[in-house]
């Protein structure tokens, strides 16, 4: 597996997330999440800095940012999946495909860290 291409997509991933939850708190300010659990529209809004820091940490090569963003992609997955199936289920088909590219994405860093693992420090 080639390092360059997957970190620089997953750099790129982190920062679309960063982006969109950033404009969503800026946009529409604390209640960007208002139809969902608080629990929810916290996670969705700490999304803001994990991300970001999954970005900044996957583009410097730490390991650290292999398991934050695992971790955040898989979490992220589960909360999309909470807020399109369980909290709102007639969202549509939109959020539906996104929930679904977060969980590809999710499992394809989990698999790219444990064979990235040792080219990161």
């Amino acid at each position: 597996m080639r390092e360059g291409p997957v970190r620089v997509g997953a750099v790129v991933v982190f920062g679309y997330g960063t982006a969109v939850h950033a404009y969503d708190l800026i946009n529409y300010g604390l209640n960007a999440y208002a139809d969902f659990p608080v629990w929810l529209g916290g996670y969705f809004t700490a999304l803001i800095a994990l991300d970001a820091a999954s970005a900044v940490l996957i583009a410097t090569r730490r390991r650290a940012g292999l398991a934050l963003g695992s971790a955040v992609l898989v979490t992220d997955a589960l909360a999309n999946w909470y807020a399109v199936y369980i909290s709102n289920p007639d969202v549509g088909t939109l959020p539906r495909i996104g929930q679904a590219v977060t969980s590809a994405l999710a499992v394809g860093l989990v698999f790219a860290s444990v064979r990235l693992w040792h080219s990161f420090r």
